[in-house]
């Protein structure tokens, strides 16, 4: 569900500042293959990532629903689930500035608490973004 789901509409919500983050050396082969993969150009693909962030904020209903009961996707403690949800955050996160989560959706508390895990390792890789 993350990768097919999930992952999907991350990448288009970040993939033009992608560009800006990797080696010079490879923003070549990343414009080409990311625009052939789309059908557009990297800009076209994230002038509309607002309705993506919309889209993204729909798809993630079951995660926000388990999330107003339970800490954690896995009850009380972080599980597989929260790691691979999560896992779609911090990519987002450490190569974009555009939030991909609003501000008051109980998600952005949940990404919070999995950033403060294991003395905030998570929250110690520098965004790029």
């Amino acid at each position: 569900w993350v990768d097919s789901q999930i992952h999907p509409l991350v990448a288009k919500c970040v993939v033009r500042d992608i560009l800006d983050v990797i080696d010079p050396n490879d923003r070549g082969y990343f414009r080409r293959s990311r625009e052939e993969r789309f059908g557009m150009s990297l800009e076209e693909i994230v002038a509309s990532r607002e309705e993506t962030r919309n889209l993204l904020k729909r798809t993630l209903f079951p995660v926000r629903k388990v999330l107003e009961l339970n800490p954690f996707l896995g009850g009380t403690q972080a599980s597989f689930a929260d790691y691979s949800v999560f896992g779609a955050m911090m990519w987002a996160r450490i190569t974009s500035s555009f939030d991909i989560l609003e501000e008051h959706d109980p998600i952005t508390d949940w990404r919070e608490r999995m950033l403060d895990l294991y003395d905030g390792l998570a929250r110690k890789e520098t965004a790029r973004g």
